[in-house]
Formats: C-alpha cells, structure tokens, sequence
C-alpha cells in the first residue's frame, strides 16, 4: 500500500520506556516519537489512507479518529484498535497475543464470542 514491507512495529514498541506506542493513522503521528523509519511509514499511511477510503466507497471526513495503542512484549502482545466516527459513534477492538487474535469468552448459552 505504502512501499513499505519491512516494519517491526514491536521492536519500536520494545524500545519504549513504557513499552507502548500510540500511532494515529488520520494524522500520520506515533507517540512517543519513534525510530524515523516507523515515523515515515506512518505518515505515508496517512497519506495513503483517503485514497483506500475512497476506493471503499467511504468518506475519509466520516472518521474522527483513527488509532492503534501497540502495547506488551512476547508473548503478550496487545493492539487496541479505536475508530470514532464524524457523529461521535466509537468502536474499540483489542487484539491480543502472536499472532494477534481476538479474545473469546463462552456467554450464557455457552457459545464462544469475541470479548
């Protein structure tokens, strides 16, 4: 998408005092300020991003945010996923160990659900 493949989006977080990192795909921003590599990638998301909106017929305009927390290290990985959109509606999704998967829990009728 980018022209970027090789990206160890954990060794930057390994690298974190707090082993965390924030990445906002609406403005191209990793906090805390990354390698400069991991920076330029993320900015070219941002950039790439209206053009992969636009070709699944949705408005980039329709997000009022747009960002992953990166946190963990082997074998707890942790991605949280935010997504809010122009009318303030949010979604969050967590995602967690290697490879990154979704937590499920047994409800009431004991089926197996997403958390």
């Amino acid at each position: 998408m980018i022209g970027v493949y090789a990206i160890d989006i954990w060794a930057a977080v390994a690298e974190t005092p707090s082993r965390q990192l924030d990445i906002d795909f609406l403005t191209g921003e990793c906090n805390p300020a990354t390698s400069d590599y991991l920076a330029r990638a993320v900015q070219l998301y941002a950039r790439a991003l209206p053009d992969l909106c636009r070709r699944q017929g949705v408005n980039i305009a329709d997000f009022a945010e747009l960002t992953a927390h990166f946190s963990g290290a082997p074998p707890l990985y942790r991605i949280d996923i935010t997504v809010t959109d122009r009318l303030g509606r949010t979604s969050n999704d967590a995602y967690f160990g290697a490879p990154l998967k979704r937590r499920k829990v047994l409800d009431v009728l004991g089926r197996l659900r997403p958390a």
